[in-house]
């Protein structure tokens, strides 16, 4: 979660949008396609920008997210690419909480 491996962390993120693991947490070993990086680099850095409406979470502010591609250098030419990758972890993210509640 977010590049943090202690599990301590990865609890009080989990409860600042009112969810608790199931089960112990653990570090697993991640899987990642290199071509997939950028993408979950952005989506780790945009932990904080989360839009929260009425009772749950909506969606990404993409405003903030165009400056955080930015500062982390992620060329104009890529950006279509990665925002589609971002916006599918985006939305399995929203399935996941929305099971969870």
């Amino acid at each position: 979660m977010n590049g943090c491996d202690d599990t301590a962390t990865q609890e009080e993120a989990l409860a600042a949008f009112g969810l608790a693991p199931e089960e112990p947490l653990e570090s697993p070993p991640l899987d990642l396609w290199a071509e997939h990086g950028q993408a979950v680099r952005v989506f780790g850095a945009a932990f904080t920008q989360w839009v929260v409406g009425p009772g749950s979470v909506v969606g990404l502010n993409y405003g903030s997210v165009d400056v955080l591609r930015r500062a982390m250098g992620v060329a104009d030419v890529d950006w279509p690419l990665v925002l589609a990758e971002l916006q599918v972890l985006e939305q399995e993210a929203l399935r996941i909480w929305r099971e969870k509640r």
